[in-house]
């Protein structure tokens, strides 16, 4: 179930897409000649450009995602309020929040996934560095070990947090109009 954005939250969105395209765009242009030394200049600029205007447009479509996959910015803003202070919002819809936190649940279920891929990065980053090749090499090389290795730790230890967090905010969900308590 998608829920669609309202007209100022997909102008937001815009604006959003146009600032990270530049922001992205821009910056990893002026850094791309930096870490690809081994291509002309020009070209580093424009593979840096390029992959920066990707990424800040990569950016905004995950934003957008998240946003309809919460119901709107409103709700995903009261979700995150919710999974924080562990109370639901005083006004909260039990059918709409039992979606919610299904979702919040079947997305906790993924860190598997999350996990192996910070594991196969730190993995790929530490060959790389190794190797002294491909780019990577230093202390960026060692920064991205780190940084990864880093995720695949935490990673499994807040999907536990906020698993106790989402069993907490479905059992103060009140009984929907079927009966259903909508705590499992």
């Amino acid at each position: 179930m998608r829920f669609p954005l309202t007209r100022s939250e997909r102008r937001l969105l815009l604006t959003l897409a146009i600032l990270t395209t530049v922001t992205f765009g821009g910056g990893f242009g002026i850094l791309a000649p930096a870490f690809l030394g081994a291509l002309p200049t020009g070209i580093a600029v424009t593979l840096g450009t390029l992959a920066g205007a990707l990424f800040g447009l990569g950016t905004t479509w995950l934003v957008d995602r998240v946003w309809q996959w919460a119901g709107g910015m409103s709700n995903g803003i009261a979700m995150q309020r919710a999974m924080s202070s562990r109370k639901l919002p005083a006004d909260a819809d039990p059918h709409l929040w039992a979606i919610l936190l299904d979702r919040q649940e079947r997305d906790t279920r993924r860190t598997v996934l999350y996990t192996a891929f910070f594991s196969t990065a730190a993995v790929l980053y530490l060959l790389a560095t190794l190797h002294g090749g491909y780019g990577v090499s230093g202390w960026w090389g060692w920064a991205g070990f780190i940084g990864f290795v880093a995720l695949a730790i935490y990673t499994p230890f807040d999907s536990r947090s906020r698993r106790r967090r989402i069993q907490v905010l479905r059992s103060q969900l009140p009984p929907t109009a079927d009966g259903d308590t909508a705590v499992r």
